[in-house]
C-alpha cells in the first residue's frame, strides 16, 4: 500500500509536470529560489514546452523558435529573439531580398531595338532610295576622253528616272533637297546652285531662286528626239538643232554616251551584288530570315557561332530594294539580341535561384524544422503510461 501510494503521488507529479512544477521541485530539493538563474529558467521552460502532458499536442515543440537568444542587430538594449528568427533575418531575408532586386533589374534591362538612337538611325536607313544616292565620280569622267565635254552638272544625275525629293530624317546636306533623274537630264533639264570655287553643288537646295542656274536637257540639241527611261532614245541626234554649235554638239554627244553607256546598263543589267544570309542545312544559296530567329531558335546562326553570307547578282531595283529592307533587317537582328539576352538572364536567374535552393536555403529549412523536441513529449507520455497505468495498478493488486 505504501508503495502504491508513493507511486501515485510521483505519478501525479509526472502527470501535471510543467515549468512551474519543475521549479517547486528545484526549490524542494534544497535550491533557493533566488539560485533560479536566466539559464535554469531556460531550462525550466524548454522541458515544460517539450516534455509537459498538459500543453496542445499540435502546439510548437522546435527548439529553434524555443529558446531565447539576444537579438543580433537590436532595435533597443536587452532585445531578446529566436535563433529562427536571426537566421532568417540575417541568412534567408538578405537572400530574397537580392532576387528581389534582380526580379525588378530583370524588368528594366534596356532593349537595344527601342532605344530612341537606334529608332533614329533606322528611321534614316529606311529612309534611303539607293537610286537617288549613286553618283557620277567628276574624277572618272573628266580623265575619259569619251566623256570629258558632258556638262558637269550631269555628274547630279542619279539612277533614278524621275527626280528624287530627299526625306526630311536623312542627315546634312541630304535632307530636304531635290535630286535630278535621268528624265531631266534627257529632256526636261533642271536647276542648279553654283558655290565657291566656281563649283556645282552636288545637292540641289529646292529654293534658292536668287542663285540657280538653269541647266537644259540633251534634247535641246536636238532636232528631233524619242527618250523614254530606262529604254533610252530611240530618236535623237546630237549637233541638229538650229541653236547648235560645235560645244554644244560635243558637251551633248558626251552626255548622250554616257547616259547610254553607263547610267542605262545600270538600270537595265545585274551588276550589283546583293548579299543574304546563308540558312544552316541548306544548299548554298538559301536565304535565311533572320527576323524568325528568337531565343532557342537561331536558326541563320551555324553550330560554330557564325553566320555565312553568300553573293547574288542583282539589278539597281533588287539592290535597292535590299537596302531598304536593312531597316527591318537591323531591327529584326537587334531584337534577336535583344531576345537573347533576356532569355541568357531567364536562363541565369532560374539557375541561380535553382543553385541557391538546393545548397543554402533547402538545408537551412531542413535544420531548421529537424530541432523538434516532440519525441521528448512522446517518450515522456510512455513513461508516465508505463509507471502510473501499468506499474502502480499491478503494484495495488499486489498489496
Amino acid at each position: 500500500a505504501i508503495l502504491s501510494t508513493v507511486g501515485s503521488g510521483v505519478c501525479l507529479v509526472m502527470l501535471d509536470f510543467d515549468r512551474q512544477v519543475g521549479k517547486q521541485l528545484l526549490v524542494a530539493s534544497g535550491v533557493e529560489s533566488e539560485e533560479l538563474d536566466e539559464y535554469l529558467d531556460m531550462a525550466l521552460n524548454l522541458t515544460d514546452q517539450c516534455m509537459s502532458l498538459k500543453g496542445d499536442v499540435q502546439q510548437n515543440r522546435n527548439l529553434v523558435d524555443l529558446i531565447p537568444i539576444p537579438k543580433v542587430n537590436p532595435t533597443f538594449p536587452g532585445e531578446m529573439s529566436t535563433p529562427r528568427q536571426e537566421i532568417i533575418e540575417l541568412a534567408i531575408k538578405p537572400i530574397q531580398d537580392a532576387f528581389a532586386q534582380l526580379d525588378q533589374v530583370e524588368g528594366m534591362i534596356p532593349t537595344v531595338s527601342t532605344m530612341p538612337e537606334v529608332s533614329m538611325v533606322l528611321r534614316i536607313i529606311g529612309q534611303i532610295n539607293m537610286r537617288s544616292l549613286i553618283w557620277s565620280d567628276p574624277t572618272e569622267i573628266l580623265v575619259d576622253p569619251r566623256y570629258r565635254a558632258m556638262n558637269p552638272a550631269f555628274h547630279l544625275v542619279t539612277l533614278n528616272c524621275p527626280d528624287t525629293f530627299l526625306g526630311p530624317d536623312l542627315p546634312e546636306p541630304l535632307a530636304n533637297v531635290r535630286v535630278p533623274g535621268m528624265n531631266s537630264m534627257a529632256m526636261d533639264g533642271y536647276f542648279v546652285v553654283r558655290t565657291t570655287g566656281d563649283e556645282l553643288k552636288m545637292i540641289l537646295p529646292t529654293e534658292f531662286p536668287e542663285t540657280q542656274i538653269q541647266v537644259h536637257g540633251l534634247e535641246s540639241d536636238m532636232l528631233t528626239q524619242n527618250w523614254s527611261c530606262p529604254a533610252g532614245f530611240s530618236e535623237g541626234t546630237c549637233g541638229t538643232a538650229p541653236a547648235s554649235n560645235a560645244g554644244t554638239a560635243a558637251a551633248c554627244r558626251a552626255g548622250k554616251a554616257f547616259l547610254e553607256e553607263k547610267k542605262l546598263p545600270l538600270q537595265q543589267n545585274p551588276v550589283f551584288n546583293c548579299r543574304y544570309f546563308q540558312k544552316p542545312g541548306e544548299p548554298w544559296g538559301t536565304p535565311c530570315e533572320i527576323g524568325n530567329m528568337s531565343f532557342g531558335d537561331a536558326q541563320c546562326i551555324f553550330p560554330s557561332g557564325s553566320m555565312e553570307t553568300f553573293v547574288v547578282k542583282c539589278t539597281v531595283d533588287e539592290f535597292a530594294a535590299q537596302i531598304s529592307s536593312f531597316e527591318e533587317l537591323i531591327r529584326s537582328g537587334l531584337h534577336f539580341v535583344d531576345l537573347t539576352v533576356e532569355g541568357i538572364v531567364d536562363t541565369l536567374m532560374v539557375t541561380l535561384r535553382r543553385l541557391v535552393e538546393e545548397n543554402i536555403l533547402n538545408p537551412i529549412n531542413t535544420l531548421l524544422t529537424g530541432l523538434d523536441c516532440s519525441f521528448m513529449r512522446e517518450f515522456w507520455a510512455g513513461l508516465t503510461s508505463s509507471l502510473c497505468l501499468r506499474s502502480v495498478s499491478g503494484f495495488h493488486t499486489m498489496s
